[in-house]
């Protein structure tokens, strides 16, 4: 599977041929594991909704700080 490293979440492979899918932004060492124990295929499913999620509410977020620096103008 395809790791996008400029992707939030990620998968990897485990040692019984399991996926995992994990929040990349976590620092290395303390890891959350997300989802684990799933096939490749519902691991792409879990990182495409996930990922489509956070670019949304990232959008979001920028779109709502731009109004209000709009709002209160010098």
């Amino acid at each position: 599977m395809d790791n996008d490293t400029s992707k939030r979440y990620q998968s990897r492979q485990e040692n019984d041929g399991s996926w995992t899918v994990f929040d990349a932004s976590t620092p290395t060492g303390r890891e959350a594991r997300m989802i684990s124990g799933v096939s490749e295929e519902r691991a792409r499913q879990y990182l495409e909704r996930l990922n489509k999620l956070f670019r949304q509410a990232s959008s979001a977020l920028g779109s709502s700080d731009d109004a209000d620096s709009r709002e209160t103008g010098p």
